[in-house]
């Protein structure tokens, strides 16, 4: 039974990832007592359980397996051939994927490092570059060691370190010396170990008491992290907003930033196809909210601007590849529409949902 008189100051899997708080900051204005009765009301009308069903069985449970089979895929074709030219189109793909469900940042991609061993992004101080010049320098057999490569630094197993193979800047060694083969078994070695992550991230959801179970009982009496309904559909708003925020702020920052710097740092940059993964993010978030929040939401004129503005984000990324991430109205046009889409999330969809929102920790609150 819960002990009643312990109480978490935050949710265990919001405190992972906060984006935003349930509460607002000292000095911002309070709720009235009219407001938190109509904000009460809100939550209790919203179907909470019905809300987090759809998540897991039409959004969550198919994207982890088609981002598990992407996976799988580029490490059955990495055991036989790891030529850049078999390998980039299904590491694309799997990119692609990985974009569809990065925004989880609970749950079992938050489990033991998992995110950054799928992606580790933003990548500071060439950390990929640096730990896979170890293993290289090395000739470390620790690439033939699946268990043992699991437990390598996260910067030589991720998919960015994998596109500083698979598209390098500098000369590789030539075909037949030892320094192509061990770049050969590196390769393998990553793409085995993406294959792992990805079959362990989705297995992370169903496993007894994970994610799935959290999301699917919160308010019980044994669930120590949702203590009520909605604070799993915040859990899950919070990610969708994170995602907008993340897009808009780090991602696409990092996109116009790499267009006056000699060191990018915009991920999968090396094929030009940042702006690509921002597009594809942005459909995640589409299909998500189409899902998961649309059928929830109390206030269907508020989801219906929420759904275009989530359109209308997609269509100037789509305006923005077309141009390239040179030209700078069309990333500014795209900054502006995940700024729109994110404030609606806030003002709208979350009343809309019976969420209380705040601060946002990316503001430094």
């Amino acid at each position: 039974m819960r002990c009643l008189n312990h109480r978490r100051l935050v949710p265990l899997a919001v405190l992972a990832s906060l984006t935003i708080a349930m509460t607002a900051p000292a000095g911002a204005a309070t709720s009235t007592a009219a407001e938190q009765t109509a904000e009460t009301a809100a939550a209790q009308a919203v179907d909470h359980k019905a809300l987090a069903a759809r998540a897991l069985d039409g959004y969550i449970r198919p994207e982890f397996d088609g981002f598990e089979t992407a996976a799988a895929r580029l490490a059955a074709a990495a055991e036989d051939d790891q030529s850049p030219e078999t390998l980039l189109p299904l590491y694309d793909a799997a990119y692609d994927a990985w974009m569809r469900v990065w925004f989880f940042r609970f749950g079992p991609l938050e489990a033991e490092g998992r995110r950054f061993r799928l992606e580790f992004w933003p990548e500071r101080s060439g950390i990929a570059y640096r730990a896979i010049s170890a293993l290289v320098r090395a000739r470390n057999p620790i690439v033939d060691d699946p268990d043992a490569f699991a437990g390598a630094s996260a910067g030589a197993q991720n998919l960015v370190a994998m596109e500083r193979l698979l598209r390098p800047r500098d000369a590789v060694p030539a075909a037949g010396t030892d320094g192509a083969g061990y770049r050969h078994r590196l390769i393998r070695a990553m793409a085995r170990n993406l294959a792992r992550e990805a079959a362990a991230a989705r297995a992370g959801w169903d496993e007894e008491g994970g994610a799935a179970f959290l999301l699917m009982t919160a308010g019980a009496e044994e669930n120590m992290t949702y203590f009520t309904p909605d604070e799993a559909t915040f859990a899950l708003f919070n990610a969708f907003h994170g995602a907008l925020q993340e897009l808009e702020e780090l991602r696409l920052g990092a996109v116009a930033a790499d267009q006056a710097s000699t060191s990018p740092r915009a991920a999968h940059e090396r094929a030009g196809a940042s702006l690509e993964n921002i597009r594809a993010g942005i459909g995640g978030l589409i299909d998500f909210e189409r899902i998961v929040f649309a059928p929830a939401a109390i206030d269907q004129m508020a989801q219906a601007a929420m759904a275009a503005s989530l359109a209308e984000a997609a269509r100037a990324a789509d305006a923005a590849i077309a141009a390239g991430p040179a030209d700078i109205a069309g990333i500014a046009a795209l900054k502006s529409a995940l700024a729109d889409a994110r404030g609606l999330a806030v003002s709208r969809l979350a009343p809309a949902l019976g969420v209380r929102v705040g601060f946002n920790s990316f503001d430094g609150d």
